[in-house]
């Protein structure tokens, strides 16, 4: 038994020291983000888009379904009364088609936005 808790023991230790990873995965975002004028949307059907924005990328879901999302031909992301800012509530994407509620919205890595976008695309 000394020698399985000993084991375990080590093996937490070893864990701890690992470093932790750089920027973690479809982290939940709680503050507000001030979005630049050149920001960059990929859309992902009627549910969710991609944003870019400068170095920062974020999945964002919306509440329930954005029929006008896909063919829209102008995207707006508005917050607080103010455009071009996303808030963790209060968000909205207003389209030429109608508005839409955001749900949530969660930071994810460079690579997974180019992931995403390269699927999309396709």
């Amino acid at each position: 038994m000394t020698r399985f808790l000993s084991c375990a023991a080590l093996a937490l230790a070893l864990a701890m020291a690992l470093p932790a990873p750089a920027q973690a995965r479809d982290t939940p975002t709680t503050a507000c983000v001030d979005l630049a004028a050149g920001h960059e949307i990929v859309r992902n059907g009627t549910q969710s888009f991609f944003l870019k924005d400068g170095d920062q990328h974020y999945r964002v879901k919306l509440r329930g379904t954005c029929d006008g999302l896909p063919l829209a031909s102008r995207l707006l992301v508005t917050a607080e009364g103010q455009d071009n800012r996303l808030c963790p509530t209060g968000s909205r994407v207003d389209t030429n088609r109608g508005k839409c509620d955001i749900a949530s919205f969660e930071s994810i890595t460079a690579e997974e936005f180019a992931r995403q976008k390269t699927r999309l695309r396709r």
